[in-house]
């Protein structure tokens, strides 16, 4: 019966999640054929309608496997944004310290998990041609990366997903990665509550006005 469930409900929700807005977009350093490339690469955030003053942020991501994936990435409702947010916040001056010592010893080709306990995530994908899959409850856990050209990143990235609805249906997973602290603020500034709400308080606006 929960399996059933969750099948009604992801076919439900691939149905609302192509409906989304376009509200924000974001930039991030990106892994490309699993080499070392850094180059700015823009994202989406779409959001789902307010209602009773919530409502969900859709954000995309860099797909782990290249051809397969159309679209892939992880959702926030707004109640948790600031959460979210103030977790990206704390990693912030132990990225800037492990990147100088990282500098100031030559250091390359290094990995070490933050010790932040970031919440599960639920995340999305599509395939070309391919309906929306969607699986709850991910771990998306940051990590400190030293590139093999010395280059410092803060590094989400995810196990493989399996659909809900279909375990047949998988992907890698995906990457979400910042190489500076501005990259991180943009980021966060990327997720306003405040725009969204104000944008769906004009729309209600424009249709009390044909009634």
């Amino acid at each position: 019966m929960k399996k059933v469930f969750l099948g009604i409900f992801a076919m439900f929700f691939s149905l609302s999640l192509i409906a989304e807005d376009k509200v924000s977009e974001y930039s991030m350093s990106c892994f490309v054929k699993n080499t070392p490339y850094f180059g700015k690469k823009t994202y989406d955030i779409e959001a789902s309608a307010v209602k009773n003053g919530s409502f969900t942020f859709y954000i995309y991501c860099e797909p782990k496997e290249e051809g397969s994936i159309e679209k892939i990435g992880f959702s926030l409702k707004s109640k948790e944004v600031e959460d979210f947010c103030n977790q990206l916040n704390s990693i912030k001056p132990k990225f800037a310290e492990w990147s100088k010592t990282a500098k100031d010893n030559n250091v390359t080709n290094y990995d070490k998990e933050f010790d932040t306990n970031f919440r599960p995530v639920d995340a999305f994908f599509s395939s070309y041609g391919s309906k929306w899959y969607f699986t709850y409850n991910i771990l998306f856990r940051p990590y400190f990366k030293v590139m093999e050209n010395g280059e410092c990143l803060i590094v989400f990235n995810t196990g493989e997903l399996t659909a809900a609805s279909n375990r047949y249906m998988k992907s890698k997973g995906f990457l979400m990665a910042f190489k500076s602290e501005k990259e991180i603020d943009d980021f966060i500034k990327a997720l306003n509550i405040q725009k969204v709400l104000n944008k769906a308080k004009k729309d209600v606006e424009k249709d009390n006005l044909f009634k």
